[in-house]
């Protein structure tokens, strides 16, 4: 499953049931780090002021309106980098808004940021795609 080019979303993907090759749709390394890009400068050090629920509000918008433009094709690989990097950031946000030290796994574990703070899990998308369900 790669890319055949920076910008071309097309590759050669595997079926997970028959180990097939077909070609399909697959998020652009280019397209992954963009968004990431944009989390990145919703978490910067210069929004700490904002309530929590304001930033968890535009990282989930940002990230269901990625996740919805790249639903086709295998894009579980994407949707972790994408969600680990989501989480990592705001966890770093919370950690400088509240000054603590360290990485803040501890006081902020990825259980508080998805059921307290409500931030979007991209991975348990697919799940609910009408072609996974078959």
């Amino acid at each position: 499953m790669r890319p055949l080019g920076p910008t071309q979303p097309f590759g050669r993907c595997y079926s997970p049931k028959t180990g097939r090759t077909y070609l399909g749709t697959v998020p652009s390394k280019k397209r992954v780090k963009r968004i990431c890009d944009a989390i990145s400068n919703e978490t910067g050090r210069n929004t700490t002021l904002l309530d929590p629920m304001i930033v968890v509000g535009k990282l989930n918008r940002m990230l269901n309106g990625w996740a919805n433009y790249f639903c086709l094709g295998p894009v579980s690989k994407a949707y972790r980098a994408v969600e680990q990097h989501a989480g990592k950031r705001l966890r770093q946000w919370l950690c400088a808004k509240h000054k603590v030290r360290g990485m803040g796994t501890g006081r902020f574990p990825d259980v508080r940021l998805h059921n307290v703070l409500g931030l979007v899990r991209l991975t348990a998308r697919p799940r609910s795609f009408p072609c996974a369900k078959s």
